[in-house]
């Protein structure tokens, strides 16, 4: 809804910004269109990411929008990359200040995609900073060299236009592989990484298989469930040592061995709740594995990013 809202704000602009050059001018220069399709490119740039709030941005794009059609109203199309780079570096010191204003959010779980996001962003609005400055440079030129200028200018303008909207549209950074993207996402909702992420060798192959086997084994046997589940028990039963097996479990899933069993244990609770939305948290808590409902609690937050009696509220209201 919010970047459906941005593409029709950012072609109403540049049409009208266009119109009013047009009025101001009797006549459509090239430098004058390369100005007006700036906008819509600001445009993507302001329009907010998925975990961010658009009231700013918003503010940004109509401020930018007020102060280019003036520039084009006194003839001035010069003035409009000049309010576009002052609108830049003000985003970039708003999202900077909003992204470290909470270190602590900077390490959990569900921020990894959303860090990943931001640098993206930041690299593309550089790049967009950049072509402004050129386009306000391009006004110093004459002749065919100008035009020349001007048409790459419009040509590299309406790609990254193209490039910000499929970036927010498909959730894509387009600065990493494929792979990696759906490892990110993956860690980012909680998940645990596949054995298959990990290049191939012959020490990652025999971690791989023991990897696979601790999982096969949690999933199917739930020895999760048992609140005296050690690791210690669990490398007996794979048949291995604890160390070799602590030490997969950190490389393969990021986590060391009680994260990762209170991830399965968490897993397990939801869907006790969600088979019976009536059960309390005490009871939710002992029946999925934990010693006390602060250990639960905790480790719920850890990967859910909020209580289970958040979690529960929420799910009451969509029933």
């Amino acid at each position: 809804m919010k970047l459906k809202f941005y593409v029709i704000l950012s072609f109403i602009g540049f049409v009208v910004l266009l119109f009013v050059g047009l009025l101001a001018e009797g006549e459509v220069s090239l430098y004058t269109i390369v100005c007006s399709l700036l906008f819509p490119v600001a445009c993507m740039m302001l329009c907010p990411l998925d975990h961010e709030n658009s009231r700013y941005y918003l503010a940004f794009a109509s401020g930018l929008l007020a102060v280019s059609l003036l520039c084009m109203m006194l003839k001035f199309a010069g003035g409009v990359p000049l309010a576009v780079l002052v609108v830049c570096a003000s985003d970039c010191v708003l999202r900077s200040r909003r992204k470290f204003s909470k270190v602590r959010n900077l390490f959990r779980s569900n921020e990894v995609w959303n860090n990943v996001e931001d640098y993206s962003h930041l690299m593309m609005e550089l790049l967009f900073f950049l072509l402004t400055f050129l386009v306000f440079m391009a006004s110093t030129l004459e002749g065919t060299l100008s035009i020349v200028v001007l048409f790459v200018l419009i040509i590299l303008l309406s790609v990254l236009y193209w490039i910000m909207f499929r970036r927010k549209s498909a959730s894509k950074s387009y600065f990493i592989g494929k792979k990696k993207e759906k490892l990110i996402k993956s860690i980012a909702n909680s998940n645990l990484r596949d054995p298959q992420d990990f290049e191939e060798s012959e020490n990652n192959r025999r971690m791989n298989m023991l990897y696979k086997k601790a999982l096969d084994n949690m999933s199917e046997k739930k020895p999760y469930l048992d609140d005296t589940f050690n690791l210690e028990d669990f490398a007996r039963t794979l048949y291995t040592n604890k160390v070799y097996l602590s030490r997969t479990i950190n490389a393969f899933s990021g986590r060391n061995f009680r994260q990762f069993t209170n991830y399965f244990r968490v897993r397990y609770s939801i869907e006790l709740m969600k088979k019976d939305p009536l059960l309390k948290i005490e009871e939710v808590a002992l029946m999925s594995g934990f010693h006390t409902v602060v250990s639960y609690n905790m480790s719920f937050k850890l990967f859910m990013d909020e209580t289970p009696s958040e979690w529960m509220r929420q799910y009451k209201r969509s029933l």
